[in-house]
């Protein structure tokens, strides 16, 4: 099953980095229905540290590459992120780090325009 989660992750990452942002915008109400389920959000928690990985890999993917799919998330998204900064996990960490600063960026983006 970790390898199952963490392969999807994987493939929603390389979806948000190949497809251009023009497709990628016509995905966002699919999109809406996983970033609002609360089973993803889960994922940040998740036992098996390969899948808190790509989790956050995944996730710092969309931060960095299409922000606008987490619009109105950010009651879930700054928690998560942020509630895992003390992640015990080396390999876990550099990713929610990443995670870290790709939401700070977006978040300045947003304020300056």
């Amino acid at each position: 099953m970790e390898r199952v989660l963490s392969s999807n992750l994987q493939g929603y990452k390389l979806l948000v980095t190949e497809l251009p942002a023009g497709q990628l915008k016509m995905l966002t109400e699919a999109n809406a229905v996983l970033t609002s389920s609360n089973k993803f959000w889960k994922l940040s928690k998740h036992k098996s540290p390969v899948v808190r990985r790509a989790w956050f890999t995944a996730l710092a993917t969309v931060l960095h590459t299409a922000d606008f799919l987490i619009e109105g998330q950010s009651a879930h998204t700054m928690p998560a992120i942020f509630g895992s900064l003390d992640e015990s996990d080396p390999t876990v960490l550099s990713s929610v780090w990443d995670a870290a600063l790709c939401a700070v960026i977006a978040i300045k983006v947003k304020a300056i325009y």
